[in-house]
């Protein structure tokens, strides 16, 4: 076998120290052995055992009668973990690059992503659903005060709404959701699929149409035959109001 590709025809561990016996080498270059990690392995190098930590030199003897040198090592507890410590530093920086780098990538597509949603126009219902926290809020289109194109999509409390007229300049007093606000901001309906099992949350102003299943409060709501409401003011529930059909509670 071998200790750090040197012939090594025993080894032990005693304690804090470490003894090879070593042959087919010189002094010089037995000392001069890489000690950070012993790694014994086969003649064929195959590592049989890792030994850390044993960095100092106590003493090389030469055995005349069998032509071996050994080599007594003992652990560097100071500079082991002194070692360690560089290691771990060097790691933790590494790794900070590159999450740096990820991070930066990351912030540079969010904000590609952000300016296109901000601007876009054709983009489907279901492609803004699948784009949460993208579009502009309220807030920020109110503050930027410049007309909105016909299809632009922008956030208010969590709910999308797309512009439904040409030019739309946003107003304080005129917030989508808004009582008289649908036919200028529309809500998107949810993506779920509308049946019993995956019913759509009810949004005030969103197309509810005949055969479709929505909940609110806890209750799911079908909209009755020839009951299509668009856009919907009634929310589920609402007394009087044959086209809701209340399914469960």
């Amino acid at each position: 076998m071998k200790a750090n590709g040197i012939t090594c025809t025993d080894y032990a561990v005693q304690g804090e120290q470490l003894v090879l016996c070593l042959t087919g080498t010189t002094m010089e270059d037995a000392l001069a052995m890489e000690r950070s990690v012993v790694r014994i392995t086969t003649d064929d190098g195959v590592q049989v055992e890792a030994l850390p930590g044993y960095e100092n030199a106590v003493s090389v003897t030469y055995l005349a009668d069998t032509g071996v040198y050994q080599l007594t090592l003992t652990r560097a507890a100071q500079q082991g973990v002194g070692a360690a410590l560089d290691a771990l530093a060097a790691d933790n920086t590494a790794l900070r690059g590159e999450l740096a780098e990820i991070t930066t990538e990351a912030v540079r597509t969010r904000a590609a992503a952000m300016a296109f949603a901000a601007g876009a126009t054709t983009i489907t219902d279901g492609q803004a659903l699948a784009m949460p926290g993208l579009f502009p809020t309220w807030e920020e289109v109110l503050d930027a005060g410049q007309p909105l194109k016909k299809g632009r999509v922008i956030d208010n409390g969590g709910t999308l709404y797309r512009v439904e007229q040409e030019s739309v300049t946003p107003q304080e007093h005129q917030p989508p959701g808004g009582e008289g606000m649908l036919a200028v901001y529309r809500p998107i309906a949810p993506g779920h699929a509308g049946t019993q099992e995956d019913p759509i949350p009810w949004v005030y102003g969103m197309d509810c149409p005949e055969g479709k299943y929505y909940s609110y409060n806890g209750s799911t709501y079908l909209v009755a035959e020839g009951g299509s409401m668009i856009p919907c003011v009634w929310a589920p529930g609402t007394a009087d109001i044959w086209q809701w059909v209340l399914v469960s509670e």
